[in-house]
């Protein structure tokens, strides 16, 4: 898996979600759109909530999210951050073997029970 992710394109992409500012962006959807561009490919719902929880954790305070954490954020320290948290969620929770691809059924025909 390693192998495959894209970790500068993954950095590019999270210096990009960083300066749209804190209220322009769903991390959840972040996650999920960077792990498929980077070559991580469909995230499992458990690296996909890994993932947000440790990047939301940058700029959390007792539980609530921070603009000003936010703002003091270097996307230049953030960035590499993000995507390393990313991997290693998709390190931790991987999907199934036989999760994907998935396969197509075969047709059903008229008259024939599946």
């Amino acid at each position: 898996m390693r192998e495959k992710f894209n970790f500068e394109a993954a950095v590019a992409l999270w210096t990009e979600v960083y300066t749209r500012g804190f209220d322009n962006w769903e991390c959840p959807d972040e996650v999920v759109r960077i792990a498929a561009m980077c070559g991580l490919g469909v995230l499992t719902i458990e690296a996909k909530n890994d993932a947000v929880k440790a990047i939301r954790n940058d700029y959390c305070v007792n539980g609530r999210y921070s603009r000003e954490l936010y703002n003091r954020l270097l996307p230049s320290v953030c960035a590499p951050k993000w995507a390393n948290y990313l991997l290693a969620a998709a390190m931790r929770y991987p999907p199934g073997k036989d999760d994907y691809p998935m396969r197509a059924r075969a047709p059903l025909l008229p008259g024939r029970t599946a």
